[in-house]
């Protein structure tokens, strides 16, 4: 029964590409093939898919929050946004399935698109959408640019998506590594596909067969049939091929790229990592403290930066962009380094008077502890209580009220904090 083979695991093997694909597409009248590789074909590089996976999973497991200033000062608050953003998106996709989709989309096609389903101003669900499945017509105005989108034979307007592009000339669509490294890609591919084809055949060599006088159309046919045999990779490996008296085999020697494939290989990794911009130190986990912030840095910061910005023009009103709210993703444990290194940078941080003992705490994680809304300063030390904006003296035992001014004191004192004789 056909409802059984829904079950059936499909089997995918590695097939060598080139330009005659291209062409033979057009010419079989078949869909358009912009890209030669595929991003199917591209996602088969082990090197290529965990670099993008890694890159991803990064950016999807960071929070996003909503800041807004309050009596001049930057602070995050609670929104309903946030439960689109962060856990429920209203699409069949949680939160972190559609970052994950947004910046695989924008890696491999360099544009990425999420649909804002709104009821007025009211944002209801945000819905994922295969780049694949998007069509860009520019107004074709290179001062005021605009457009439109199509998408399933229906126009939209561009504020209805949020648009996530690299590369790009008009903000509505980008240029990414299928198009932009489609040479390297085939390499790497085809070096694959190489490789799995000599593993396949069984590690046999390559060879011409030498006959000592002509063969008949029969014995040709049947030589050839055995020969593609024995070189398939869907045929049993046990088969043999018996040469008849006259026939001589002669192996060919191992040409330099056969040699040299593992090196190759090798190479087209490092490649690849270079163009996503990621250490092979960081991906094989020997980087060092310094060189996965700088990678932080270089790398997953200037992506936050992109996916953040095209979030703020959308999902924001326009009042909300006049009073200085944004969205921004949390990435305080990104650059978290080792426990000794962050508690040595909270001790001074606290005894210089930078931080308050509660604003470290809240860095870990924890939760702050009544009384510990205090900062250190001199004169060894005096205690100031940024709540009740008081200084404390602790070897007098004198509080110092800090209501109008820093020093405008409920006991008389000199402008050391000293008592007047």
């Amino acid at each position: 029964m056909k409802f059984f083979r829904f079950f059936k695991k499909e089997k995918r093997e590695f097939k060598n590409i080139g330009p005659q694909d291209e062409l033979s597409k057009v010419l079989n009248g078949e869909e358009n093939s912009k890209d030669i590789v595929t991003k199917d074909i591209a996602l088969q590089i082990p090197s290529l898919k965990g670099g993008i996976s890694f890159i991803a999973d990064l950016v999807s497991s960071l929070e996003i929050k909503f800041y807004k200033e309050i009596d001049g000062k930057v602070e995050s608050v609670d929104d309903y946004r946030l439960n689109l953003l962060n856990k429920e998106s209203g699409d069949t996709l949680n939160s972190f399935h559609i970052k994950h989709a947004l910046v695989r989309d924008f890696i491999l096609y360099g544009n990425a698109y999420l649909y804002v389903n709104k009821y007025r101003n009211n944002i209801k669900s945000l819905h994922y959408v295969d780049a694949k499945k998007v069509s860009i017509l520019p107004n074709y105005d290179p001062i005021f640019k605009d457009g439109k989108i199509l998408v399933n034979g229906k126009y939209y307007d561009t504020y209805e998506f949020v648009i996530f592009t690299q590369n790009t000339l008009d903000g509505l669509s980008g240029e990414g590594l299928l198009s932009e490294n489609s040479n390297l890609l085939e390499l790497t591919y085809n070096t694959l596909a190489f490789s799995s084809d000599n593993i396949a055949a069984g590690g046999i060599k390559r060879g011409v067969v030498k006959s000592a006088h002509k063969l008949g159309e029969e014995a040709m046919n049947a030589l050839k049939k055995a020969w593609s045999s024995l070189y398939n990779r869907n045929v049993n490996k046990s088969s043999a091929i018996i040469l008849n008296d006259g026939l001589d085999f002669h192996e060919l020697s191992q040409t330099s790229t056969e040699l040299e494939i593992l090196n190759t290989r090798k190479n087209n990794d490092l490649d690849i990592l270079s163009i996503l911009k990621i250490p092979a130190s960081v991906m094989n986990g020997t980087a060092s403290n310094d060189q996965y912030n700088n990678f932080i840095k270089s790398t997953i910061i200037p992506l936050l930066e992109q996916l953040a910005d095209a979030f703020n023009k959308t999902l924001l009103l326009e009042t909300e962009k006049e009073e200085g709210c944004f969205f921004a993703f949390d990435t305080r444990d990104l650059l978290k380094g080792n426990v000794k290194e962050r508690f040595e940078t909270y001790k001074v941080a606290i005894e210089s008077g930078i931080m308050t003992p509660n604003e470290c705490r809240y860095q870990e994680n924890l939760d702050a502890i009544e009384g510990m809304d205090i900062i250190k300063m001199s004169l060894g030390h005096i205690i100031y209580n940024t709540e009740t904006k008081e200084l404390y003296t602790p070897n007098t035992g004198e509080i110092i009220s800090g209501n109008s001014t820093l020093f405008s004191t409920s006991k008389e004192v000199n402008e050391d904090g000293n008592k007047i004789a």
